[in-house]
């Protein structure tokens, strides 16, 4: 029943004034109730203000604003000091540290007036956490010291405990985490007799973060989760939201990255809506360090930017000075090294500064990237030697050989094998104790180099062995596409120089051998991609949802702006177009950065057992009688061959170099974009065109084919190229008599894997679903409807969509049901981000990020569009195109074309390959057939070689 204000009760009062404190009616409230305001309703709301903080830091901190104003309304000091304690709670909580200070020690000034030794003693200890992270880490000590000898003298057990588990804080926030240990167990016991439950989750959460410093991550995994559990009992959803966020950064210590990266975006999305900013950049700060392993620096670099600028913001020094720690890393990674030196400096001053010496040595150690880039010997050995004396000193034993490492590097690197061995060995030595894969990795790769280099092949061999064990560790737990491309951009080396030494033995078993780790190197995404892992973007939170449908909307809004400004005349047009497109620039680098971290959450594993490297029996498994695979590799700049027949692995060394095939290849481009300058252009130069082609070809053949000619006579190839080669239209390869074309079928594949994978697809797939051909001509490309109108003559069952039906939102569902999709449109290749690589759709550019997201069971997909077979080569032969949108959707093979094609040759090559496929061939012979009945028409391989079988070939 209702009740007026001033009959309420105390509690009734507290309740009311809670609920309504983030209103505008709770000082007319106040005025209402003014005689139920007494000093337990001050103490009420002051611990209303200590739950809220953990719980709703917005409403704490309204809460002690209303308190403060309470406090006025009663006649004692106590009540001024109650007020001023809500206060600095709030804002300490809120990341407001210089405020929250200044509240503390009014309350503290009015206790000690009263002679209240007990209350001002609780405040010094409360604001221990406030000093802690201003750095003022000397009066701090000096003022837990004096406050847990009051608990002492007048017997408060508890509060004692909390001193001593403050103290463990500030030891720890010194980075001496044996004597915060030691306090932390003091706390513990305390804790324990007098069954305080907040104390024990504190003081174990407290432990945890010491016992991973010290990499003993399993113990410290076991106290966070106890923790967590007695927060969510205690119904604390910023302590466990805080100790998720610790887990989030242990896992990333023990190189569980994806784990690491779903944990910590939980983390901030439940710290923004809990209004917990510190909590935030905590994440930002230590999501940089996982952007760093997987080194995904443009990440890296927004993470920490954005971490320093929040910390800057709260006055957090320390934690503003790791931020542009990481910075300085970030930068280093990508070769910045100016920047990279300013920022680590700038975070070595505050350090410095604070007298944080684990700090400084760990800026030195990165301080001596920018040393070594520069051969500064001396100095790396001065920051390096120095730093590791500090971590032996500490116990800091991972620290102490990542230093060693370090060393290591600059010996190798100053041509001094034998001192890096040595160092590596001192290394692995202090690594026995701790599990830190990602520095056994880098010690072990180190030391097979260091080994080869002193002529120990066989001890090299098994260095480099146990190098791989460790990044296959790593690179098992990550599931982001992009991530994994980017994690094995500097690690790739090591399986280089595993092949290298397999490949100098001779014998067959070393080949297989070779081959396999070969394999292990080459398009690991990719591969990954297709075999173990699955993207569903339904799965990921609604504003997730939301900002990628944004992003995606308003960067094609900017496409048509700038497709409509290039169509326009005029110095404006000029001027709005280069806006435009930097425009452009910005959304796409932010599409892409949401997709990643989309795919964080929406992408899940399909098989728990990672993939190993491919044996030559599974891929003649899939090999007929008739077929051999080769498979080229680019070491430094010498070119090799593997070739696999049913009988063994032939292994030809030394094909020439990678620059002269690089220039020959730079010519034939130069041949083909003469076509570009018109029919009459061509007519007037067709002798010298024809000529110039087939020497380019020609040299070509000799360099790459003939050596194995002797080979593969006879039989159906499938080629595997590496690097560069990727460019080159093997089946145009001409010997002076011939092209390759006329004596071989050919199809291609970016790996060995991806075309076993390509073949086990197509071997599962039905024929029930329809096949579809879309259109969509412009003034450029005339003869798409003559093209459709064709290929839908030879497949009368198809459905075809042209122009304005051609819309990719109403195909979606359709393409992913279809066994066969024929696409002819205007293809733009982006070597600047090759991703945003774009298909015309009647509705507007459909990039390889939208291509990628689509299900696919076609069995066949061609691409009748100019350059959709052009890729981007990143490290670890990556390839970056339409290829790899298409098989990560699901088709078991492409048709696709290296350059720019000629519209009306295009539309007759499509026809007579989709009659052939009528006719019953295989979809690599049937290409072939079309192929030498266009070159027939059009003799130049301009018109008849521009399109390649990618994947599965019958």
């Amino acid at each position: 029943s209702w009740t007026a204000p001033w009959e309420w009760n105390e509690e009734r009062l507290v309740e009311e004034l809670t609920r309504r404190c983030l209103g505008h009616d709770w000082s007319a409230l106040l005025t209402s109730c003014r005689q139920l305001i007494t000093l337990n309703v001050i103490r009420l709301l002051k611990e209303k203000v200590a739950y809220l903080i953990r719980v709703d830091i917005r409403r704490a901190v309204k809460l002690a604003e209303t308190t403060r104003a309470a406090a006025i309304l009663v006649d004692d000091p106590r009540a001024e000091a109650l007020a001023q304690h809500a206060t600095a709670l709030a804002l300490h909580f809120s990341g407001q540290y210089r405020d929250a200070l200044q509240a503390y020690e009014r309350a503290e000034a009015i206790y000690r007036h009263l002679n209240e030794d007990v209350q001002a003693a609780r405040i010094t200890r409360a604001k221990l956490g406030v000093l802690m992270y201003l750095g003022d880490y000397r009066r701090a000590l000096d003022e837990a010291g004096r406050a847990a000898a009051v608990f002492q003298r007048h017997g408060e057990p508890v509060l004692l405990g909390q001193t001593w588990e403050n103290l463990g804080s500030l030891y720890h926030r010194l980075d001496r985490y044996r004597e915060a240990l030691d306090y932390y167990d003091r706390a513990r016991e305390i804790y324990r007799a007098h069954h305080f439950e907040f104390g024990l989750a504190s003081v174990s959460f407290n432990a945890a973060i010491q016992y991973t410093h010290l990499n003993d991550f399993r113990r410290a995994l076991r106290l966070y989760q106890e923790a967590r559990r007695i927060y969510q009992k205690l119904d604390m959803p910023l302590l466990v939201n805080e100790t998720d966020y610790t887990i989030a950064w242990l896992y990333a210590q023990c190189g569980r990255f994806q784990e690491s990266l779903e944990l910590f975006a939980k983390v901030i999305a439940r710290a923004r809506q809990l209004g917990d900013r510190a909590q935030e950049a905590w994440c930002e700060l230590d999501m940089t360090e996982v952007y760093l392993q997987l080194n995904a620096c443009e990440d890296a670099i927004e993470s920490a930017r954005l971490a320093a600028e929040t910390f800057q913001a709260l006055h957090m020094t320390q934690e503003m000075a790791r931020a542009r720690m990481y910075l300085g890393i970030a930068h280093a990674h990508v070769g910045h090294w100016t920047m990279a030196q300013r920022e680590l400096e700038h975070a070595r001053r505050c350090f410095l500064a604070e007298g944080n010496a684990v700090l400084v040595a760990l800026t030195n150690v990165h301080l001596s990237e920018v040393f070594m880039q520069r051969r500064d010997w001396h100095g790396v050995e001065q920051l390096c030697r120095e730093a590791r004396r500090l971590f032996a000193r500490r116990g800091l034993t991972a620290k102490a050989a990542w230093a060693t490492v370090q060393l290591a590097r600059a010996k190798l690197l100053s041509d001094d094998p034998l001192a890096a061995q040595r160092l590596c060995r001192a290394a692995l030595r202090r690594l026995k104790s701790v599990d830190v894969p990602w520095l056994q990795y880098q010690c072990w790769a180190l030391l097979g180099k260091a080994l080869e280099r002193m002529g120990r092949p066989r001890r090299a061999y098994q260095s480099y062995l146990r190098a791989i064990a460790y990044l296959e560790e790593l690179h098992h737990h990550i599931r982001v596409d992009e991530f994994k491309r980017l994690f094995l951009k500097d690690k790739l080396a090591v399986y280089e120089d595993l092949v290298e030494l397999c490949l100098r033995e001779g014998t067959e078993e070393k080949a297989e051998e070779a081959f396999r780790y070969l394999e292990s190197a080459k398009s690991r995404a990719l591969v990954d991609q297709l075999a173990i892992v699955e993207h569903d973007v339904r799965r990921a939170n609604e504003p997730e949802r939301r900002e990628w449908m944004r992003l995606r909307e308003a960067l094609n809004w900017t496409y048509s702006r700038i497709h409509d400004c290039e169509t326009r005349a005029g110095g404006r047009s000029h001027a709005l177009l280069k806006e435009l497109r930097a425009t452009a620039r910005r959304q796409e680098r932010e599409l892409a950065r949401v997709v990643r971290h989309l795919h964080v959450h929406t992408t899940r594993s399909l098989s728990l057992a990672p993939i190993s490297g491919l044996a030559v029996s599974d891929v003649r498994r899939c090999l007929a009688e008739d077929e051999v695979l080769i498979e080229y590799v680019l070491i430094g700049d010498r070119v090799k061959v593997l070739l696999l027949d049913e009988e063994r692995v032939h292994v030809l060394h030394d094909l020439g170099s990678a620059t002269s095939i690089s220039s020959l290849l730079q010519q034939l481009a130069f041949c083909i974009d003469k076509f570009a300058l018109g029919r009459r252009f061509v007519v007037a130069h067709w002798e010298n065109i024809s000529r110039f082609t087939d020497w380019c070809l020609g040299e070509l053949y000799g360099a790459l084919i003939e050596p194995l000619a002797h080979l593969i006579e006879g039989k159906k190839i499938i080629l595997v190229p590496h690097g560069l080669l990727h460019g080159v239209p093997f089946h145009a390869l001409y010997d002076g008599r011939q092209y390759l074309i006329e004596r071989h079928e050919l199809s291609y594949a970016p790996s060995a894997r991806i075309y076993t994978l390509c073949v086990e697809s197509a071997g599962g797939l039905t024929a029930d679903g329809p096949a579809v051909i879309v259109g969509v001509p412009d003034e450029s490309t005339p003869f798409i409807r003559e093209e459709v109108a064709a290929v839908q003559s030879i497949w009368p069952q198809a459905r075809a969509f042209v122009g304005q039906a051609a819309a990719f939102a109403r195909l979606k569902t359709l393409l992913g049901e279809a066994q066969m999709v024929h696409i002819a449109s205007h293809a733009t290749f982006r070597r600047d981000h090759p991703m945003f690589s774009a298909l015309t759709f009647a509705d507007g550019p459909v990039s390889v990020y939208d291509i990628a997201h689509l299900r696919l069971t076609a069995g066949l997909v061609t691409l009748s569009a100019c350059e959709s077979g052009l890729n981007e080569v990143a490290p670890g032969d990556e390839l970056l195109g339409f290829m790899r949108g298409f098989l990560s959707a699901g088709a078991a093979s492409l048709v696709m074309s290296l350059w720019v094609v000629n519209d009306r040759s295009t539309a007759e090559l499509m026809t007579c390959f989709y009659r052939g496929l009528r006719q019953g061939f295989s979809k690599r012979a049937a290409l072939r057939r079309a192929q030498l009945e266009i070159k027939r028409r059009y003799p130049h391989p301009y018109y008849w070689a521009p399109f390649i079988l990618t994947g599965a070939p019958a």
